[in-house]
């Protein structure tokens, strides 16, 4: 994951609560005046086999909560986006699907060799700052391995409102 996602193994993983990122994301307000679709999946990795069932099951409950929405493509995408190839396992990636987003909801990030699109999760609903459920950060295997770099991590999340974030160094060894 490091040699895939970090440049040179140098970036920072970021671990959540799922649960509360769950919550989190089914209250996402629409900029729009309409029901939206957020789901928080765990990614199926190789054949899906039982995996994919327990996600027909999980899909088919939420398609139970709204059935007057037309979602048969909607449902083909979503399945599309939650399998993966095996030999990404390691990753234990979990992926947040925001179903059909406005052009005005969406921005864009520069990826690897393409523009990324993606929607901000917005961490102030109408009762007040929410933040999101971060829990640990681990820091890439070719950054520095001492106290002072945890610290500075400390201070930039204590500046944004986290405190008690664990902050790890990563045990990997990275090998190009």
């Amino acid at each position: 994951m490091w040699r895939a996602y970090a440049y040179r193994g140098g970036g920072y993983c970021l671990g959540f609560d799922s649960s509360e990122l769950r919550n989190l994301v089914n209250e996402q307000p629409s900029k729009v005046e309409r029901q939206r679709f957020n789901w928080l999946f765990e990614i199926v990795y190789g054949e899906p086999g039982i995996g994919l069932r327990q996600s027909l099951r999980q899909l088919a409950n939420y398609i139970e909560q709204d059935p007057a929405r037309s979602i048969g493509f909607s449902v083909a995408r979503i399945l599309a986006s939650k399998i993966k190839h095996a030999t990404f396992k390691e990753e234990q990636e979990w992926r947040i699907i925001v179903h059909d987003p406005t052009f005005d909801e969406m921005e864009f990030r520069q990826g690897h060799n393409y523009v990324v699109p993606y929607v901000d999760l917005q961490r102030h609903p109408e009762d007040g700052e929410r933040l999101l459920p971060l829990r640990t950060v681990v820091c890439g295997p070719t950054l520095r391995n001492d106290t002072e770099l945890r610290e500075i991590v400390g201070w930039m999340l204590t500046k944004h409102g986290y405190e008690g974030v664990e902050i790890e160094s990563c045990e990997i060894p990275y090998r190009l």
